[in-house]
């Protein structure tokens, strides 16, 4: 495979790395789901009582565990790589950075509502957990399955095996966009949030590649969900995900869509830009010698 300049060795390169062979077991891995989606509702015995499809979310979000299984197979057994270049090695670095990623997490979709309220386009509305405790913690470890798996489909394995044919720069961009194209079928979809998933998965990439760990911005990513969603009220990328501890709404005004992401969410708002661009701006700082040098 040629030289290899790598400053960071946990994007590891292999033989049998090879996009296409990712691609077709990141497939598998959505197979493996909605399978997983079927088990755990016959299980629940969840038909068409609105009470129990209080729970189809929580269901959805458990069931990316079947993503999470295919693809660490795929990464050891076929790409043939270490625990280490799999992303989910498992040290005391591994589980502060799991912390440090959830309270990081917290802050910056805060950081989108603070500028949201301030303009006046998130109302706050009051409480809304009594009733709903246990769903709200069902919700919260879900979000974190959930967020995890899709740092490892996105990050932990396309982006690698991506680096490994185009480099890591390529890599970042293209798996940022691929993660943003997932998205495309969600309610509300606009432009401007395309253009903030793209910046959210480019952030991701160099959150990783600073860290070394997935489990860091595993844990940030399923945090940023719950607090959008389950904390503040809000839709996740267009999607309700039911009971919130603090409810707020956001203003109805079209004038305002900028801002408040309309039926997409505050993932699709101005707000949301400013902070990932932020975000993006200083871990590029941080690591622009590594990334300008890490090629293949």
């Amino acid at each position: 495979m040629g030289m290899d300049f790598r400053k960071k060795d946990f994007i590891e390169y292999t033989e049998k790395s090879s996009p296409a062979n990712c691609l077709a077991f990141i497939l598998l891995g959505i197979v493996a789901q909605n399978l997983l989606i079927k088990v755990f509702v016959m299980l629940a015995g969840i038909g068409n009582d609105e009470s129990k499809m209080l729970y189809s979310m929580p269901i959805q979000l458990f069931s990316t565990l079947g993503m999470i299984v295919v693809l660490i197979i795929y990464c050891r057994k076929v790409e043939k790589r270490s625990i280490r270049g799999t992303g989910v090695e498992c040290n005391a670095k591994s589980g502060l950075g799991y912390i440090k990623g959830l309270i990081i997490g917290m802050i910056m979709f805060s950081a989108c509502m603070i500028i949201a309220y301030l303009t006046h386009s998130a109302i706050y509305v009051g409480k809304h957990y009594k009733g709903h405790e246990t769903y709200l913690l069902i919700m919260f470890v879900g979000f974190l399955i959930q967020g995890m798996s899709e740092e490892i489909m996105v990050r932990g394995t396309l982006m690698p095996t991506i680096a490994s044919k185009k480099g890591i720069l390529k890599a970042i961009i293209m798996s940022s966009l691929f993660f943003a194209i997932l998205h495309l079928g969600n309610n509300g979809i606009t432009l401007l949030a395309f253009i903030n998933l793209t910046l959210f998965g480019i952030f991701a990439a160099l959150y990783y590649y600073h860290e070394g760990s997935l489990f860091g911005i595993g844990a940030f990513h399923g945090m940023w969900n719950f607090v959008q969603g389950n904390l503040y009220g809000l839709s996740v990328s267009g999607i309700n995900s039911g009971a919130s501890i603090l409810k707020f709404l956001m203003s109805a005004k079209s004038s305002r869509k900028i801002i408040t992401g309309g039926i997409f969410g505050i993932e699709g708002s101005i707000e949301c830009t400013i902070v990932m661009c932020i975000g993006i701006a200083y871990l590029f700082v941080k690591e622009r010698h590594n990334l300008i040098s890490d090629v293949k």
